[in-house]
């Protein structure tokens, strides 16, 4: 079997606060490897990570002009423009549900393509044959584990998070998370 590399052209990286490093190499690696051009627009909140890797393929191999840094708010500005040019030819956004309905909508004029990771959290499906403690320990850590202590050093919020336990309804996220609901699901 023959693999051919198409580029797609321009592809538009959008990447969130939380975790805004890992977040926004996961859209452009790829996306550079393809042989794509990246336009990077991290979150107004915590650009200092994407600026250090800006510097980084500078001073890499990767052509110029291959990678551009962008800067600024989302809606009526930055990335508002940069998901409506029509010379984006992709999408690729992690953020909140709003933003991303927006992002479709203006993809959707040009017949862009879009790859988007909505944020959010999800159920957790635990089978009956699990080790339940575990299952509960796994499912709180990845639930609270990234609770806004993982931000650029140099934001004007850094350091001012929740810890890692919080409350729900009045009870520690722990013992809320430790009282399992049965949820019965019919696959037809």
């Amino acid at each position: 079997m023959d693999i051919t590399a198409r580029p797609k052209g321009v592809i538009a990286c959008i990447a969130p606060w939380n975790v805004p490093l890992l977040m926004m190499v996961l859209k452009v690696a790829p996306a550079l490897v393809m042989g794509n051009a990246v336009m990077a627009k991290p979150s107004e909140e915590t650009p200092s990570s994407t600026s250090i890797l800006a510097e980084v393929i500078a001073a890499s191999d990767i052509p110029d002009g291959a990678f551009a840094l962008l800067n600024g708010f989302g809606r009526d500005s930055t990335g508002s423009f940069l998901s409506e040019h029509p010379d984006v030819d992709a999408i690729l956004f992690t953020g909140e549900p709003g933003t991303g309905s927006e992002i479709m909508r203006s993809a959707a004029s040009n017949l862009r393509e879009v790859g988007m990771e909505l944020g959010g959290k999800n159920a957790s499906l635990v089978f009956e044959d699990a080790d339940m403690d575990l299952a509960i320990e796994g499912s709180t850590r990845s639930v609270f584990s990234n609770s806004w202590q993982i931000r650029d050093l140099h934001s004007p919020l850094a350091g001012a998070g929740i810890s890692g336990v919080g409350e729900v309804g009045g009870r520690s996220s722990l013992e809320f998370c430790s009282q399992p609901q049965t949820i019965t699901v019919r696959v037809k």
